[in-house]
Order: structure tokens, then sequence, then C-alpha cells
């Protein structure tokens, strides 16, 4: 168990694990500090300086992703001082920022939407500036403009945690933008697809491609779910629109480096509204497929199996299903059984270790 200290946040003592930050530490005390650039499970980087928090001591204020708790420390997350350096942050953020929340698809989940909710700025008192960044639509799976990033840095950070490592910053300044190499688009850049930086982009500046009018924020129904496309069962959100799947998002905890799914299990729902999916046992005469009964279907597999055959099942069978099948085999004396999880999946996958 690791060693705890006592701190004292916004007046609620608390006591958490030593060393870690007073971000983390306050969520553990059900305080929310307003971040735009912090992941959990990655080390803080203070970007966006929306963290600030005054420690008693000290004579300035610190970002609270970056400093470390101590044993009786005393924290304060709200204050006239903290509330106007946040408000000149998200104004100074929204002087660059387009201003169509009544049309952007993330609203509703826009991380700077809800702070100038919660901070009141209506609109910024800078002036504005418009940069009109090029739109990367070029790809069927992932739109990126520029015009919306926050350069918050998440994007960058939790692609190169996964050894992608295709996003980077490009120029200085207020001008600077995340982008690939040479700024070529995302499928000339050794893009995966697998969308983390969707997941961890906090405005609308990283999006599904396909996503504009298909449901609002608040429109979606969301179901827990894993994905079936390999064995390794990742934990997924799928959203639903007016009975259809709008999206699917990666099921692991808010704000993570390590949430993160693959093109397939992100992407890949295309199938279940497919005319080519398969929804009855189907049977070659003459050279073209046919439609047959199960119990036909059953008959004719029997009648060509042999004890020298094997049986190749799908990853996204459940244990239901494969010890079915084991049942099966075993009645006809077949030994050679496989998976696709032995494609996809590791140790702890194949021996159901509970680990995955």
């Amino acid at each position: 168990m690791s060693e705890k200290v006592k701190i004292t946040i916004d007046g609620k003592k608390v006591a958490v694990p030593a060393g870690v930050t007073i971000l983390d530490a306050a969520e553990q005390a059900g305080v929310h500090i307003p971040n735009l650039c912090y992941l959990k499970g990655m080390k803080g980087i203070g970007a966006c300086r929306l963290c600030m928090v005054e420690i008693e001591g000290l004579k300035a204020p610190m970002t609270a992703c970056t400093a470390r708790v101590k044993e009786g420390m005393v924290v304060n997350t709200r204050s006239e001082k903290i509330d106007e350096i946040r408000r000149y942050v998200i104004d100074l953020i929204v002087s660059m920022h387009p201003l169509d929340c009544m049309t952007c698809t993330k609203a509703g989940v826009c991380g700077l939407q809800r702070y100038a909710y919660e901070y009141e700025v209506k609109e910024s008192t800078f002036n504005r500036k418009q940069f009109g960044f090029p739109v990367d639509d070029s790809n069927p799976f992932i739109k990126r403009d520029p015009d919306y990033c926050v350069l918050c840095g998440r994007c960058v950070r939790v692609c190169k945690e996964q050894g992608t490592a295709v996003l980077d910053f490009s120029g200085r300044g207020v001008g600077s933008k995340v982008t690939t190499a040479e700024d070529r688009p995302l499928q000339d850049s050794g893009c995966t697809f697998c969308g983390s930086c969707v997941d961890a982009c906090p405005v609308n500046a990283l999006l599904e491609a396909d996503r504009w009018r298909r449901g609002r924020e608040w429109d979606y129904e969301r179901t827990d779910s894993v994905c079936l496309f390999c064995g390794n069962t990742c934990k997924t959100v799928v959203s639903t629109y007016r009975g259809d799947i709008s999206k699917v998002n990666s099921g692991g905890e808010d704000g993570r480096a390590d949430k993160y799914i693959c093109a397939y299990g992100r992407f890949g729902f295309d199938f279940v509204n497919s005319e080519k999916r398969l929804l009855e046992p189907m049977s070659r005469e003459g050279g073209e497929l046919k439609p047959i009964k199960y119990k036909d279907a059953v008959k004719e597999i029997a009648s060509k199996i042999t004890g020298e055959a094997g049986i190749l099942m799908s990853g996204d069978l459940l244990n239901e299903d494969l010890l079915t099948i084991k049942s099966f085999a075993d009645a006809l004396g077949i030994k050679n059984l496989t998976s696709t999880v032995s494609i996809y999946g590791d140790a702890s996958s194949l021996l159901g270790d509970g680990k995955v």
C-alpha cells in the first residue's frame, strides 16, 4: 500500500497517495480543477494554465497538473485571483476560436465551451484572430480543423505515447498549429487511424469525419460494450442516434493516455448495416450462393467433416460458443482447432488470465 499524506483542499481534509499531483488529489477529494491539457497517466506539462491553484506559503499560484502534494499542504482551487487568471486564459483562447457553438458537433462535450460558460466568457475582450488554416478532410475517418485547436498538446502526446508519433507542433507563438510531418494529409503520414487523438481532443479540432448532422452529444444513447473484432475485447462506448450507430469511442477511463482502441474497433461498425452482411446460411449451387435452412446447412457441413479436418474460430466468439465448438469437435474426433485470437492477442488473451 502506498504511503498517504494528509492535505487540505478548499477546506476539505483528505488523505491521498504521496507524490500524486494536486490535480489528481483534488479529483479524489471530489473537487474539479479546470484543465484542457492534462492526461492521466502522463506527466503534467502546464500548457493551458487553467489549473492554477494557490498553495499556502507560496507567493505565486502553481499549476495543479505539475505540482505534487506534500504532507500538511493547504490548497485553494478557487479565489478571486485564481478566477481572474482562468477568466483571462479562457478570454484569450476564445479570441482565436470559432464561435459557432450553436452548430458545432462537439457542443455539449467541448472543454472550452464548459469553462467559458462557468467563467461567464460570452465573447472575447481581445481583438479577434482568424488564421484560416486548411482543413484536412481527405480521409474517410478523421477530420482535422486546426482553426479550432487550443494548442493543448493532448493529441500530440497521446500519439507519441502509443508509438505512432505522426502529430507535432509546427510554427511559433499564436500562429503555431498541430500538424503532420511536412503538413501531409493523415493518410500519407503513417497514421494508423486509431482515433485516440479524437478521444483526447477537448474541442472540435479532431473529429470523426462522418459525424456532421448525425446527432448532437445530448441526443446519443450510450452503451458500454466491448470490441469483438479480436480476442482482446477492448472496452468501448457505443453511441446510437435514432436506432443507428453514430460513433464508437474507447471505453477506458476519461482523460487517460492509455485510453485507446484500434481503427477496426472505432470505425469498423459499418458492417452492422452492410448489404454484404450474412444473415442466413448460404450454399453454393451452380456457381451461385443461395440461402438454405440452418438444419440443411448443418447436414451439409457434417457430411464433409472428417477427423483430418480443422476448425478456425473467430476471435469474437463467446466462451459458451467456444465450448460448444469444442464439444462438437470432440464428438467428431477433430483435434485441430485454432482461433484468430492467436493473430491479434498476446499470451494473456490466449490463456484467459483476466489481464486483458
